[in-house]
């Protein structure tokens, strides 16, 4: 009786312990670098493995935990490598995109958040310029939110828009695009259109996305 008492005991205390051990095995974050051939050039990035023995799950009518692990990578830091030798390298609270032109002369890099200014790079010397707009009516000088869309097939230029409100006369409030095309030489910018339609509410509905096929100013662009 008292040895099938202390198997039963060393059973639980087994299943205790090896539980103990998963969830800190689960717990436990990790890095890892990723490379890639951006043409040119090599972009390393270090990613960060967040771990949890439990998923979180949050909605408008409150929150919940439920016994599922939970991994999420996100990139921390970045880096690009010209010939070896660091071309590039990000602050460590920022996540930039790249485009490389078709030639593979220019590198492009932009940050997500949109808080610094954008670089082009010339791939054969290493050599940056920084690309702005001095100055745009309704946001002045700083920061302007700008999208990227496509290389020329010369490599030449690079397509751009801006997206935003404008008022018109009447206090009327609409959504408008600019177009640019984008000198990654100079840094000279080049308006081509400018489109706008009427904002259905001031403020506009949530995720409100203006639709602008079949104007001018229609094509793909990514922050």
């Amino acid at each position: 009786m008292r040895k099938a008492v202390q198997r039963s005991l060393y059973i639980v205390l087994g299943v205790a312990l090896l539980f103990v051990i998963c969830v800190l095995a689960l717990s436990i974050d990790s890095e890892y670098q990723r490379s890639t051939d951006l043409g040119g050039v090599t972009l390393v990035e270090t990613v960060h493995i967040f771990r949890s023995p439990i998923t979180e799950i949050a909605d408008s009518g409150g929150s919940a935990i439920i016994p599922v692990p939970y991994r999420n990578e996100s990139v921390v830091h970045q880096k690009v490598l010209r010939n070896g030798a660091v071309m590039w390298e990000g602050p460590s609270d920022k996540i930039f995109n790249t485009s490389v032109s078709p030639d593979r002369h220019y590198l492009l890099l932009w940050d997500q958040v949109r808080t610094e200014w954008w670089r082009a790079y010339d791939i054969s010397t290493g050599n940056y310029i920084e690309l702005y707009l001095p100055k745009h009516p309704g946001i002045g000088d700083g920061m302007v939110p700008l999208k990227f869309g496509w290389w020329s097939e010369d490599s030449t230029q690079f397509h751009a828009v801006i997206d935003g409100t404008e008022v018109e006369p009447g206090n009327q409030y609409m959504q408008y695009r600019e177009t640019y095309l984008v000198d990654p030489s100079n840094g000279s910018f080049y308006k081509q259109n400018h489109c706008h339609q009427l904002d259905p509410m001031n403020p506009h509905p949530p995720y409100f996305r203006p639709n602008w096929d079949n104007t001018p100013c229609a094509g793909k662009y990514r922050d």
